[in-house]
């Protein structure tokens, strides 16, 4: 018995026919029928259970099994066709999940790069087929520097946000990612993550300091490119205005801890066990309209999971410390990512 199932399109999904058979499996449109193998040149039996939108089709060439045997599998392969297409479906829709997040985080940031093109290149005088519209851009440029220079490096920072979807994507998706682990120096690393950032965090008064981030760590580039550029995002936006932001590294026993310690928006009690969840966004994050997908934290989380990597979130370390803006609560927070030796 051979079996092929394909999608009322013609997409063959699985099978286990040799090639020269494929297109007489595809075109059967029968429930049951014997007729002769064009290809092989003896006779086979062939049918088809058509369920929603996948079909499955068997055939057989055992001349030693009978008409009613044969009827009597196909109808018993219905069973195993539903649960073919329950769990087809499911694939489907974890696939168009990934693909729909993706596609709307790539939107959202080739969206703001056109912002800040815009509003610095206006569209009625770039368009339009202007013969001497290098002279435009280039008068533009010239009279607005400053403005230029913030629009390059946001566009810098959306550029390197769009990088690290399409690496967290390509990690996070695949059977069997490669790590690539190697020694690097975690202040160039960091400091070259933090780069895209600064902008942010000089228009909130954000003091960023980095306090004896030296020394050599075992750990794969790209994971960790995207992990700090999550964490550093996300600090644009929770840390508190006109505060502090330090980044230590501190050398453990068996690890090497880099601690984001910071006064940030205030995470519940009853909210720390779901702050690492796929979707999750605190109550004070959509309060402030801070909340996006809630992917961020969780993308830290797997990717220190594959590299092996420790993750603590500590909330309220010291209340002393805590502030309202806004009438929104600010707390001393720290973030700490182990790092093994």
């Amino acid at each position: 018995m051979n079996y092929l199932i394909r999608t009322k399109k013609g997409k063959v999904l699985s099978t286990d026919l040799p090639n020269e058979l494929i297109d007489d499996a595809v075109n059967c449109d029968k429930e049951f029928e014997a007729v002769l193998c064009t290809v092989q040149g003896i006779k086979k039996r062939q049918g088809i259970i058509d369920s929603d939108n996948l079909i499955l089709y068997l055939c057989c060439f055992d001349p030693n099994k009978t008409n009613k045997i044969f009827k009597h599998q196909i109808q018993a392969s219905k069973g195993f066709l539903k649960a073919y297409q329950d769990s087809y479906r499911t694939m489907s829709e974890e696939e168009r999940k990934k693909t729909r997040r993706l596609k709307h985080n790539l939107s959202t940031y080739t969206t703001k790069i056109h912002q800040e093109l815009f509003k610095l290149l206006p569209q009625e005088k770039v368009s339009g087929g202007r013969s001497n519209q290098r002279e435009v851009v280039k008068s533009i440029l010239e009279k607005n520097p400053d403005h230029a220079v913030t629009t390059l490096l946001r566009i810098l920072k959306n550029a390197n946000l769009i990088k690290s979807e399409f690496d967290v994507y390509d990690i996070m998706h695949t059977p069997n990612p490669y790590i690539d682990l190697q020694k690097h120096s975690i202040h160039k690393v960091i400091t070259l993550s933090l780069s895209s950032f600064w902008l942010d965090f000089i228009d909130k008064g954000i003091s960023v300091n980095m306090d004896k981030c030296v020394g050599m760590m075992n750990f794969d580039y790209k994971s960790m490119s995207s992990i700090l550029c999550h964490i550093f995002d996300n600090a644009t936006k929770y840390v508190a205005a006109d505060s502090e932001f330090i980044i230590t590294v501190i050398d453990d026993s068996d690890y090497q801890d880099i601690i984001f310690d910071m006064i940030s928006l205030r995470v519940q009690k009853d909210e720390l066990n779901k702050i690492f969840e796929d979707g999750f966004s605190s109550d004070y994050s959509e309060r402030l309209g801070y909340a996006g997908a809630g992917v961020g934290m969780n993308v830290i989380k797997k990717l220190s999971e594959l590299n092996g990597f420790r993750l603590k979130f500590e909330n309220n370390i010291d209340p002393s410390k805590s502030i309202m803006k806004m009438k929104i609560p600010f707390d001393h927070n720290k973030l700490t990512i182990g790092i093994p030796k």
